[in-house]
């Protein structure tokens, strides 16, 4: 039976960093905009809901941004693959 949240597997492979790193392939750049003067970007971890809003002064540091801000919260391609696969069954929402 599902409860609310995760599992202990899913949470274990979040707290232990199982598996390659997410890389530029798996983001999006959803929006550039500017804000109190300086150039802000919405970047996105593709199929999925997980959203970074970064300052940068380009795509490319955009990027590099949010991919710092992904492993620092032990986001890795395994734990990318489960979350788009309960994304894609409905178990997550946007």
């Amino acid at each position: 039976m599902m409860r609310a949240g995760f599992n202990r597997r899913f949470l274990s492979m979040i707290i232990f960093g199982v598996s390659g790193l997410v890389d530029k392939k798996d983001l999006e750049i959803l929006e550039r905009y500017v804000f109190l003067g300086q150039s802000r970007y919405r970047v996105r971890l593709k199929e999925t809901n997980i959203l970074f809003n970064v300052n940068a002064i380009s795509d490319d540091e955009a990027l590099e941004k949010a991919l710092e801000m992904a492993r620092k919260i032990g986001l890795n391609k395994e734990v990318l693959d489960e979350i788009r696969r309960r994304f894609s069954k409905g178990e997550l929402k946007q």
